[in-house]
């Protein structure tokens, strides 16, 4: 079955995916360190910051891909940005899950515990993005 999907995916736009989610990534990190580390509310609500960072990074996301990686200029907006939306609210539970755990139940950096949670919604988000939002 992982053989038969490996083969299925467009090498060309993973990459571009990957392109865009390292900018994307870096817009995400900057969002959360910015509060995290500026501003007192933000110390006291980890959670709350990640979250933000995430949605700021998604939204720049979905026009990227959509323009550059799935080359998509066909299609209503509106049910493609929330079929979008929905994988990446998955991608934002799995990442808040995962980055609880790893900071308050394995006491993991805040910074090393984000990157390690980013190969993990990566696939996620490519996989059913490519397979269901921009198809």
């Amino acid at each position: 079955m992982i053989n038969k999907l490996i083969q299925r995916v467009n090498i060309k736009q993973f990459v571009r995916f990957c392109i865009i989610g390292t900018f994307n990534t870096g817009l995400d990190f900057l969002v959360y360190i910015s509060l995290t580390r500026n501003f007192a509310f933000w110390t006291e609500h980890l959670l709350l910051a990640t979250a933000s960072g995430f949605i700021a990074a998604s939204t720049s996301s979905y026009i990227l891909n959509r323009y550059w990686t799935f080359k998509v200029t066909t299609g209503q907006h509106r049910v493609q940005y929330t079929k979008f939306m929905l994988v990446v609210s998955g991608g934002l539970g799995i990442n808040a899950l995962c980055f609880y755990v790893l900071v308050h139940v394995w006491h993991i950096n805040d910074l090393i515990s984000k990157a390690l949670v980013v190969g993990i919604v990566l696939f996620w988000n490519y996989l059913l993005n490519s397979r269901w939002t921009f198809r």
